[in-house]
């Protein structure tokens, strides 16, 4: 990935992440959309698409209470 790529990720997650009173789901959100839209030239296959927040938040509340 280029300067460009980089600087514009980094300004989109941080644009989404000040939207709204729960930043980590717009921050998630945007990156996730940003991954959609924009997918990596360089890589052979497609990446999978992200789950949804909700479903991001569910499996790693239950990786958290796995380990302790």
């Amino acid at each position: 990935m280029n300067l460009r790529t980089v600087s514009a990720a980094l300004i989109l997650a941080f644009v989404a992440g000040c939207a709204g009173s729960d930043w980590s789901r717009n921050l998630y959100e945007g990156i996730r959309q940003r991954q959609q839209t924009l997918p990596d030239p360089a890589a052979a296959q497609p990446a999978s698409p992200q789950p949804d927040y909700d479903r991001y938040r569910r499996e790693r509340d239950a990786l958290k209470d796995g380990q302790k």
